[in-house]
């Protein structure tokens, strides 16, 4: 995969949209994605949730959402070393649809080159988020990069707006729209070769 695509609705007043890329290029082994791609049926409001299961001696790295219909949201988006898992909630009155996507990756090395393993590590952090909009870090450890973000919602009234792996970490805008303090389940996926 050498492009990224990205589709923008918005029903409101005009707004800014901001979008982050991470490109690696690896001088070990040859880095192979596998795209994994799903659609999925929320009924009127519900909920619905599904999971994409990585082929054998992959690991998850990252993955994506097309939401089609309005007040149709994202709850959890979050990965083990098999694959990843989506909840979908559709607060509409009729059927709604999200396409779900997930990235794969195994490194691969040339014949007689020395074997060099890709550890991964997936940790989950726990935050209180206080009421209005914030912005949250986590990083990797050092010398590790990050393949990918997470996060699972438990209150109605959280949302994240936007979640990105960047260079060493993952960032996170979170929304509370409600009048006390809220925690939200953030996750990063880290990894590195050797």
């Amino acid at each position: 995969m050498r492009a990224f695509g990205f589709r923008f609705a918005n029903p409101g007043a005009a707004a800014r949209v901001k979008v982050a890329v991470a490109c690696r290029r690896s001088s070990g082994p040859e880095l192979r994605l596998t795209r994994l791609e799903r659609r999925l049926a929320v009924p009127a409001a519900g909920f619905a949730s599904a999971v994409l299961r990585c082929p054998r001696q992959t690991t998850p790295a990252g993955s994506g959402v097309d939401l089609r219909g309005a007040g149709v949201t994202l709850r959890r988006v979050t990965a083990n070393l098999r694959g990843f898992s989506f909840t979908v909630h559709n607060g509409a009155g009729k059927l709604a649809t999200a396409q779900l996507y997930g990235n794969c990756l195994t490194a691969v090395r040339p014949a007689g080159a020395a074997a060099e393993p890709l550890r991964v590590e997936i940790t989950s952090f726990t935050d209180l988020v206080s009421p209005g909009a914030r912005a949250l870090r986590h990083a990797c450890r050092r010398g590790w990069l990050s393949l990918g973000t997470g996060y699972a919602l438990r209150g109605p009234d959280v949302d994240v707006r936007a979640a990105a792996a960047v260079g060493a970490g993952g960032r996170w805008r979170v929304s509370n729209g409600s009048a006390d303090a809220a925690t939200v389940v953030l996750q990063l996926v880290c990894a590195r070769l050797g």
